[in-house]
């Protein structure tokens, strides 16, 4: 990990474990991987590198984007459950990949991260569809808890629109 990707207040690797494992055991959908995969869409190495070493001691697997695009090809090509994107992008912004989400079959949750992770950005996610805004620079139990929330709200949203199909 670089020394600019800092992780504050980090929790111990059995917390990050205990909190992980949670939210693994409940029922999920069928995919091509057998736990959480984690979009990450920012065009900042930290992010991945600090996200990367969040997750190292989980079975979540977290895919990187370093933008729109490479993140469009990761919706077309893998079961995402869960998208971290940074406000502001090379290409575009959260917005343009939450549009992108709403394409899926089973739209991943979007959280939004931000250096300014004020209430207005906050209201505004929460408002168009996203489900969780994280201050950078991450806080490792914030990320942990932010994720297994999303995961779990991804989970229920796949069974239901299933229950619908049926």
């Amino acid at each position: 990990m670089s020394p600019r990707s800092p992780v504050l207040d980090s929790p111990t690797k059995g917390q990050v474990s205990v909190l992980a494992d949670e939210a693994n055991r409940r029922d999920a959908p069928p995919s091509k991987h057998s736990g959480l995969t984690v979009l990450s869409v920012s065009g900042l190495e930290d992010d991945h590198v600090t996200l990367g070493h969040i997750f190292s001691h989980s079975n979540w697997r977290l895919r990187s984007a370093r933008n729109l695009g490479d993140a469009f090809e990761a919706l077309r090509t893998e079961t995402i459950s869960v998208a971290i994107c940074e406000r502001d992008l090379p290409d575009g912004t959260w917005k343009n990949l939450l549009a992108e989400l709403a394409l899926c079959e089973t739209p991943p949750v979007l959280v939004v991260s931000s250096r300014i992770a004020d209430d207005c950005l906050w209201a505004e996610v929460l408002n168009l569809g996203g489900c969780d805004v994280l201050a950078k620079p991450f806080d490792a139990k914030e990320v942990v808890w932010a994720v297994s929330m999303a995961w779990n709200d991804w989970k229920n949203r796949s069974r239901q629109s299933q229950g619908a199909l049926v």
